[in-house]
């Protein structure tokens, strides 16, 4: 797997619509470059950022939704 600094990356206004959006370098860093790769279709990341996102959202089982009944 490539490290986010082994890449060069992008700068903000060489994006394209199909340039993946994910910000490198450490999370508490101004983004000033941008990953660049070619992303998954109807997503703003590539591939392997779209992978890591999403693992990080599902870290752990969704509780159930429970509602409560405000009337009393």
């Amino acid at each position: 797997m490539e490290t986010d600094e082994a890449r060069p990356g992008v700068r903000l206004w060489e994006l394209r619509t199909n340039s993946c959006r994910w910000p490198l370098g450490r999370p508490w860093d101004h983004a000033e470059f941008f990953c660049g790769q070619p992303t998954v279709p109807g997503c703003s990341w590539c591939k392997e950022h779209r992978k890591r996102a999403l693992v990080r959202a599902r870290v752990g089982p969704k509780p159930p939704m429970v509602l409560k009944d405000r009337r009393r």
